[in-house]
């Protein structure tokens, strides 16, 4: 009688060992699929965030190759300015040569005039001609220097507009540096979670049978 009793006694311990392995199997099986899971759902959210990153460094990148273009042309604008200035620069000096060379002849006419009484009429008439000259030469000066003072305004207006796409320039270099630095981030974060995604993935393959 005893020995049944006791042979009872160990069937019955044995079927609560059976149970309780079961039960701990199942629940470690649970967590793997979960760890798989989450790990899956971190993977697909970094990798959205790396799509975004790319995205927006392109649009940088285009910005930026605008904002080159644009400088060349500004470049290329200021130095035709430059050369019309010193041709304008020329054009007052021719000027200003002819005046000086009236000028002289006229005093040389003056001088015949006082010598030459007789001659007073035509000399007169010559300084009339030439008083005219210096007028237009004069008017001619007028309008360089109007011109030269329009150029210089233009000069300081393009000096403004390249240093504020130089500022641009320094500005879209810095953003596409943040941008840079967390597409570097995210790298990091999917390189991570791909892999843990496949080691979870892997073990709860492994042990997915269990569950059976």
């Amino acid at each position: 009688m005893s020995q049944i009793h006791f042979l009872l006694t160990f069937i019955l311990i044995s079927i609560s060992t059976v149970a309780l392995a079961k039960s701990d199997t199942k629940s470690q099986v649970d967590r793997l699929e979960s760890n798989s899971k989450n790990s899956e759902q971190n993977l697909e959210q970094y990798e959205r965030n790396l799509a975004t990153v790319e995205k927006n460094i392109a649009e940088v990148d285009k910005a930026l190759a605008n904002l080159k273009t644009q400088l060349e042309d500004v470049k290329v604008t200021e130095g035709d300015m430059k050369k019309n200035k010193e041709e304008l620069d020329k054009a007052k000096a021719k000027y200003e040569n002819l005046i000086s060379k009236e000028n002289e002849d006229i005093k040389k006419d003056q001088v015949a005039i006082d010598q030459l009484q007789k001659a007073l009429h035509d000399a007169e008439e010559r300084q009339r001609k030439r008083n005219e000259h210096i007028l237009a030469y004069q008017k001619k000066i007028q309008e360089i220097e109007q011109e030269k003072g329009d150029w210089d305004q233009h000069t300081q207006m393009v000096g403004q507009l390249q240093k504020g796409i130089l500022q641009k320039e320094a500005s879209a270099q810095s953003e596409k540096k943040k941008w840079a630095d967390k597409k570097q981030a995210y790298l990091v974060e999917v390189k991570k979670w791909k892999s843990q995604a496949r080691n979870a993935k892997e073990t709860y393959l492994k042990y997915k049978h269990l569950n059976d």
